[in-house]
């Protein structure tokens, strides 16, 4: 996450896309409603020959921080929590098992060394059909506009004739929810008790007594069985907490997946999809949140560098605030 910082503090994003620096000040200062003549200062003081270059640097500094502040709002909005991605192949092959492969290792890059939990996946031949994973240092605002149909076309590397192959993926981005803060209720009359006796090494150590427990929720068929302690009373009221947790993680989880999936719509990773949102080749990235497009050697830092995603992910955030604000 420090390093996420450290990056947005010395990076002006919009400067690798040959986006003037008081063009992307105006962009910040549409977003946080400040006065233009406030810019129209730092835009006189650079005709000047004498000043330029100390307007030039003055300027920069004034651009980065309006950028820190955008960036800021937009986190405010979108909240801190750990990411949970999901990455789909579309139709394509071993192509689109290894584009999944690739995407999963791009999106583990933006945080590198964050602790990743792989939640579920299906192994292919040539990376995977499907991936889960949650990112627990990759904040949910950072890549809350991910969702959607990328695209990568390519010499295929299966291919004997290395003819270009067209490869599609869905992902599906959604923040881990802090459980904590939730609110949930329990019907005793929802849940049915069964007691057995708990495993152990036998001997003297058996266990002589029904003290293990098994809870089930009958509205969601969910049970949870606890032997922690030799206490009934304990080992049940351990297993309530656990099926507690359990609903709880249950219940925000398929929320937040509900919302994400809805604003995803019915996007279709195939071919002829209309709901593209990044598209790839081997010397041009084209993203269609920000328009931006990087070409050469920079597509391949995006892909394959740690932080490489970085300036995509900030561009289009700040594309995106300023597509609303001037909608209002």
């Amino acid at each position: 996450m420090n390093s996420v910082v450290k990056f947005f503090s010395n990076e002006l994003l919009f400067s690798r896309a040959d986006i003037s620096v008081i063009h992307q000040a105006e962009r910040s200062l549409r977003i946080l409603g400040h006065r233009q003549e406030i810019l129209n200062e730092y835009s006189a003081l650079q005709k000047d020959p004498v000043l330029a270059n100390d307007a030039a640097e003055e300027l920069r500094q004034y651009a980065l921080d309006l950028q820190r502040q955008c960036l800021e709002k937009w986190q405010s909005q979108h909240g801190n929590h750990p990411t949970i991605i999901k990455i789909t192949a579309g139709e394509g092959g071993d192509d689109c098992h290894d584009w999944v492969r690739i995407l999963r290792g791009m999106y583990m890059r933006v945080v590198p060394a964050s602790p990743v939990e792989i939640i579920a996946e299906s192994a292919a031949r040539h990376g995977f059909k499907m991936v889960e994973l949650k990112v627990d240092r990759l904040p949910f605002w950072l890549v809350a506009l991910e969702s959607g149909i990328h695209r990568l076309v390519r010499p295929s590397p299966f291919n004997k004739k290395g003819m270009r192959q067209t490869s599609f993926a869905s992902v599906l981005v959604r923040p881990q929810v802090d459980k904590r803060k939730n609110e949930f209720v329990i019907k005793p009359s929802d849940l049915t008790f069964e007691t057995f006796r708990a495993s152990g090494a036998g001997g003297q150590a058996v266990n002589v007594t029904a003290s293990a427990v098994r809870v089930k929720h009958l509205p969601t068929g969910v049970s949870v069985r606890c032997e922690e302690s030799r206490s009934q009373r304990r080992n049940r009221e351990r297993a309530i907490e656990i099926l507690e947790e359990k609903l709880l993680r249950m219940e925000s989880d398929e929320k937040a997946k509900q919302k994400q999936e809805a604003w995803l719509g019915r996007a279709n990773a195939s071919y002829g999809s209309t709901d593209i949102r990044r598209s790839y080749t081997e010397t041009l990235l084209k993203d269609y949140i920000t328009g931006i497009v990087l070409r050469n050697a920079s597509v391949r830092g995006v892909l394959e560098d740690d932080q490489g995603l970085l300036p995509v992910l900030g561009q289009s955030i700040l594309a995106q605030m300023a597509k609303l604000a001037e909608s209002r």
